[in-house]
């Protein structure tokens, strides 16, 4: 019996796949130290989001986000922003990126700077608690429900 024969898209699909999950893999291997502690951080409060989340057509990678929580509409994508995203060209970029997310994607982004996280990761959770929550329609998603928490026990 023979196989299947693949188109010329299709073998190129492939191909990009393969290519981006071991981007994918170094990327995780090569994690800002801004990114570990955040990371540790949501996984503390027991947050459920994909880490180094790839947005791509099927030729063309988009970007890939730092944090990508996917339980509720919109969908959320934090961004922990390096020293370089102060120069006016990564400014541009980042805001074009941040319409694509939004507009192709139905994604919602929150930023954050390296120094940001590493002074007081515990205030980055709590201003996506608040992002999260002024933006996702109600929710019985767990995400949803750990931020509300967090929330509640703050204000008391």
């Amino acid at each position: 019996m023979e196989g299947k024969v693949l188109t010329r898209k299709q073998i190129a699909q492939k191909e990009i796949s393969q290519r981006l999950k071991t981007f994918k893999k170094e990327l995780r291997k090569k994690a800002t130290p801004a990114e570990k502690v955040f990371k540790r951080t949501l996984k503390e409060y027991g947050l459920k989001f994909t880490f180094q989340k790839p947005f791509y057509k099927v030729d063309d990678l988009r970007c890939i986000a730092d944090f990508y929580f996917w339980m509720d509409k919109p969908k959320i994508i934090v961004e922990i922003d390096g020293g370089y995203h102060n120069e006016p060209e990564q400014q541009l970029k980042d805001e074009f990126r941040t319409n694509w997310l939004k507009e192709r994607r139905n994604c919602r982004v929150i930023r954050f700077t390296n120094n940001e996280v590493i002074s007081s990761p515990n205030t980055c959770i709590l201003k996506l608690a608040d992002f999260y929550l002024n933006t996702v329609l109600e929710s019985n998603s767990h995400n949803y429900t750990v931020f509300k928490s967090l929330k509640m026990n703050i204000c008391q």
